[in-house]
């Protein structure tokens, strides 16, 4: 959007000079500050080394930051590890729920092929009895009509003459 590398926008918002929040893994910068930062970065002002917005201001136990700041950013943490778990929790009893449907289909569809070949069988075991215990029939005469208006009636009662 900027039109620059990623690691550029990166290294402003790591270095202070971009102010950008971190809300589940992804930065957000608001417009206006992209906007004022993107106007400095073309303009070639340099950073400023004394800004204190963004994640290089947070304070450190090592940096002797305040004791409410630490409670502030420990509290931050724990709200977003219990998000993460919710969302955790809710994807895997999803994903339980679809395994559950899936293994459903698949013993219907089991059932429904097992159906399928037994009746397949017994169609061509019937077809099979039929066609040996059929009585063969003598060819009829050429120009005879008798046994063809008995095996294939004309709709409406109408004969071959």
């Amino acid at each position: 959007m900027a039109g620059v590398n990623e690691q550029t926008i990166r290294r402003a918002i790591s270095g202070g000079q971009l102010p950008a929040t971190k809300h589940r893994g992804a930065f957000r910068i608001a417009p206006a500050d992209m906007a004022a930062w993107q106007a400095d970065y073309e303009a070639g002002v340099p950073p400023d080394s004394a800004a204190t917005t963004g994640p290089a201001a947070a304070p450190s136990a090592q940096s002797g930051g305040s004791g409410d700041d630490q409670v502030a950013l420990t509290a931050a943490k724990d709200e977003t590890i219990r998000e993460l778990s919710a969302d955790v929790a809710y994807l895997r009893q999803h994903l339980d729920q679809v395994t559950e449907q899936l293994d459903q289909s698949r013993r219907e569809l089991a059932v429904l092929h097992q159906s399928t070949a037994i009746g397949l069988a017994s169609l061509t075991s019937v077809s099979a009895d039929q066609r040996q215990d059929a009585p063969e029939r003598a060819p009829e005469p050429p120009g005879s009509t008798e046994g063809a208006s008995e095996s294939h009636p004309h709709p409406r009662g109408w004969r071959r003459c």
